[in-house]
């Protein structure tokens, strides 16, 4: 997101890549190998700490960007993650990634920005999506 000026958008809207994301095959099984080998791919990072330092490295690209009372929207969702990523007894667990967002915009990135104006929360919206099935 370098090449995009400093204070030259108004709006971002985004939805963060899903965490330690696997291919699947066609028919719907899950492939042990990740989407993407590649190292900037934050899908494809194996612990969940390294994925939000990550995304805050986004958030601060996405403050430079912002022009003063810009706006970041972000859809994120809740991620169900197996025992096995955990290392844990629970069969799964589910991450609050917008939690998590949130805490890593409002407290890590905040205090990162020094004697700049901060960031702050406008406003949360649930989706909740429906099959007419």
């Amino acid at each position: 997101m370098n090449e995009v000026p400093d204070n030259s958008v108004d709006l971002i809207i985004t939805s963060p890549p899903y965490f330690n994301i696997k291919d699947y095959t066609k028919n719907g099984t899950q492939d042990l190998q990740h989407s993407a080998q590649h190292v900037e791919d934050l899908g494809a990072l194996e612990k969940y700490e390294d994925y939000l330092l990550g995304l805050l490295k986004v958030w601060l690209e996405c403050y430079r960007a912002l022009k003063p009372n810009g706006k970041l929207c972000i859809n994120a969702p809740l991620m169900p993650m197996l025992k096995k990523v955990l290392n844990t007894h629970y069969n799964r667990h589910i991450f609050d990634l917008h939690a998590d967002i949130q805490h890593s915009i409002l407290h890590d990135l905040n205090n990162m920005l020094e004697n700049k104006p901060k960031m702050f929360l406008l406003d949360v919206y649930i989706w909740k999506r429906t099959n007419p099935n």
